[in-house]
C-alpha cells in the first residue's frame, strides 16, 4: 500500500506540475467545445467522453481548461496503479514499482496526461476492464463496461476481447 501512495503522489504531483498551460494539441479543441456545449465533436461521437467532459466541467474548482485536464490526469494516475497491481502480483513490488514508474514517465504516455482528449480515459478502461476480467469480474459485467468503454473510443471494444484470449493462450502454454 505505501509504494501505491508513493506512486500516486510521486506521478500525480509530477502530472499537476507539468500540466499545459494552453489547450493542447490534436483535437483537444474540439473534444473541449464538445464535453461543455454536449455537442458532437467528430464521427465516432464519443459519447461517455463528452458526457463525462461534461460533469467535469461543472466541477467548482479551477479553471474551464484544468477541469478537462483531470478527465485525463486521474485516469493516467489509475493506469499507473493497475500496471504496478498487474506487474506485482507475478513480479514482486519492486519491478512493479519500476516498471509503473517507467510507464508513468514515457514520454509518449505523459505527453497525453495534460491533453483534452479521450485516449487516458479509454486507456484506463482498457487496462481495467482486462484486469478484472483476469480477475474474475462476471461476464455481464465485462460487457457492460465494454459498452461504455465503446463510447470512449470504439478501439476498445476490439482490444479488450483481444487482449483476454492472448492471456488465456498464455496461461495454456
Amino acid at each position: 500500500k505505501l509504494m501505491m501512495i508513493v506512486l500516486i503522489l510521486l506521478a500525480g504531483k509530477s502530472y499537476f506540475l507539468t500540466l499545459p498551460k494552453g489547450i493542447g494539441f490534436g483535437d483537444s479543441g474540439t473534444m473541449a467545445a464538445a464535453a461543455v456545449s454536449l455537442g458532437i465533436p467528430h464521427p465516432p461521437g464519443f459519447p461517455t467522453y463528452v458526457l463525462l467532459g461534461y460533469l467535469f466541467s461543472l466541477l467548482p474548482i479551477g479553471s474551464m481548461l484544468w477541469r478537462l485536464q483531470l478527465l485525463s490526469l486521474l485516469p493516467a494516475v489509475g493506469i499507473v496503479i493497475l500496471v504496478f497491481m498487474m506487474v506485482s502480483k507475478k513480479n514482486g513490488l519492486i519491478p512493479a514499482l519500476l516498471i509503473a514508474l517507467l510507464t508513468a514517465f514515457f514520454y509518449g504516455f505523459w505527453s497525453q496526461v495534460g491533453n483534452v482528449e479521450s485516449y487516458m480515459l479509454t486507456n484506463f478502461f482498457i487496462f481495467g476492464i482486462t484486469w478484472l476480467a483476469l480477475s474474475g469480474v462476471p461476464t455481464k459485467i465485462i460487457g457492460l463496461l465494454l459498452g461504455l468503454g465503446a463510447g470512449l473510443n470504439p478501439i476498445g471494444v476490439v482490444v479488450v476481447p483481444v487482449l483476454l484470449y492472448l492471456f488465456r493462450l498464455s496461461k495454456k502454454a
